[in-house]
């Protein structure tokens, strides 16, 4: 196995798609409503995140992507009674160039946590987003209210959407443990299960990028409209994949 041609190119670029002491997690929510007035001077995608590899792609299709339009640090993410278990994250308003609009969390979890930790956290994102309150407010007026918002137009439609993407990059006991062996549907599905099912629900492809103790990839597609942990009511299907 350590010679295979596809581990040499796994382990390339291994700091890009793990070796993490934190797990991090990206949430990423289509808002509803138009916000048209978007700077042409705003910053440029590239800037916002290290793209690595990637990064000449980008900039090659700039124009036609998402730009951020608003960046906050630091900020602290709750819902209505409870602070949830992860640091302060980066905010980010982003507007395509046809003005819809994304809003993006970003930030890191403490190194201690699991797959259970991670499984609830991601439910209660997505399941509760129109909840979320960022540093004590309802996450859309706190947007409003940001001085750095103040020269675009949010209309009073602005809203969550039904579109969530949520990623997440595992490090410290949660990418050992996964590593090791450890199974990560609850993840890839955002259900905080009691047990892992034995059904083979996540897709461990394409073979050549798993490498046992070095690198794991896997694949979910939707989710169950019942099952453990849930409301009982159906969802639309989503999409995951995650990269040891």
């Amino acid at each position: 196995m350590l010679d295979a041609p596809e581990l040499a190119v796994a382990l390339k670029f291994m700091d890009e798609v793990g070796s993490r002491e934190q797990t991090r997690l990206v949430s990423v929510y289509g808002l509803s409503g138009l916000i048209a007035n978007r700077p042409a001077t705003c910053a440029r995608l590239c800037e916002s995140d290290d793209f690595g590899q990637f990064k000449p792609h980008i900039e090659v299709a700039e124009l036609l992507l998402p730009a951020p339009v608003v960046t906050i640090e630091e900020v602290t993410v709750g819902l209505p009674g409870e602070t949830l278990n992860m640091g302060p994250v980066r905010v980010t308003l982003f507007v395509t160039p046809r003005a819809d609009a994304a809003l993006v969390l970003d930030g890191d979890l403490p190194v201690d946590v699991d797959g259970q930790d991670v499984a609830k956290l991601l439910d209660l994102t997505c399941q509760q987003r129109e909840d979320l309150l960022l540093d004590g407010e309802p996450a859309l007026d706190w947007l409003r209210a940001r001085p750095q918002a103040a020269g675009l137009t949010l209309p009073p439609e602005l809203a969550f959407g039904r579109n969530v993407h949520q990623c997440v990059f595992p490090g410290g006991r949660l990418l050992a443990a996964i590593r090791a062996g450890e199974r990560f549907w609850r993840i890839i599905n955002r259900v905080p299960a009691p047990e892992e099912p034995q059904l083979p629900v996540v897709i461990a492809g394409p073979a050549e990028l798993n490498y046992q103790s070095i690198t794991a990839v896997g694949h979910g597609r939707g989710e169950p409209a019942a099952g453990p942990g849930r409301r009982g009511h159906a969802m639309p299907s989503r999409r995951h994949q995650e990269v040891f």
